[in-house]
């Protein structure tokens, strides 16, 4: 008895990479969320959002135009954020990182649906982070304020370690996947 899904994460991606298919499941997305809806009145459904994304200038008026095609079919405004891949030192991140997204729908209750920050720097297959324990308290301390601003509805820290532990345990063939996260 969850009191939210999420049917799709970071659907934005798919609006930049590849719009045709955007086209696409944006019907698919039409289908299960009216008839999730239909079976499920009360629950909150939803898509999230790759926060990052709409922090690329050259990809924020393509992102902020799927983002509105898309809200019809989610009851919130959930985000991914994960600014550590593009900026290690979380006093970079820009201050409005999380408000221009839910400024694109003032009426959608707002959430972080996942976000992490490293505290130790990694290599994951050549893929190098920097982290330190300060950095990582910075970010939380940053979406847990922004989520108090905002009223949102929940904060969902996704690893609450780093994840090279992990990562030396897992099969070679999921490498590739956990080298994003």
């Amino acid at each position: 008895r969850p009191d939210h899904v999420a049917y799709a994460m970071e659907v934005n991606q798919l609006a930049s990479k590849n719009p045709a298919r955007w086209k696409k499941f944006l019907a698919f997305s039409r289908d299960i969320y009216v008839a999730l809806k239909r079976e499920n009145p009360a629950l909150q459904i939803c898509v999230t959002f790759s926060a990052d994304l709409l922090s690329d200038e050259s990809q924020a008026s393509a992102q902020k135009k799927a983002i509105k095609e898309i809200l019809p079919f989610t009851d919130l405004l959930a985000v991914s954020a994960h600014p550590y891949i593009f900026q290690t030192n979380p006093s970079k991140i820009p201050k409005d990182y999380f408000s221009r997204i839910a400024q694109l729908a003032p009426g959608k209750p707002f959430a972080i649906a996942e976000t992490a920050f490293p505290a130790e720097d990694s290599d994951i297959l050549g893929f190098e982070r920097v982290g330190k324990p300060a950095w990582q308290q910075d970010w939380l301390r940053f979406c847990l304020e922004e989520a108090a601003r905002s009223n949102a509805k929940f904060v969902v820290w996704m690893t609450p370690r780093d994840i090279d532990d992990l990562f030396a345990r897992v099969p070679p063939l999921l490498h590739e996947f956990l080298k994003f996260i």
